[in-house]
């Protein structure tokens, strides 16, 4: 799910920051979620789907098209 997170975010050209900001979480949110250190919270993943205007399954499962 990371992975795919930091794909995405690079593609779209948004830094942590940015990305935090825009989905209501913190910078480290953003890099533990990449990182994949630890389970992020339901809420906090639909923020960051929300952010990066994907599909809901497209962070937890992959697949071709992210896009809604």
């Amino acid at each position: 799910m990371g992975q795919r997170m930091l794909e995405l975010r690079k593609q779209l050209r948004l830094t942590q920051d940015t990305l935090a900001k825009i989905a209501y979480v913190t910078p480290q949110t953003i890099s533990t979620a990449e990182l994949g250190t630890k389970a992020i919270r339901l809420e906090i993943i639909l923020n960051i789907r929300a952010a990066l205007d994907i599909s809901t399954d497209y962070l937890p499962r992959g697949g071709a098209d992210c896009r809604k």
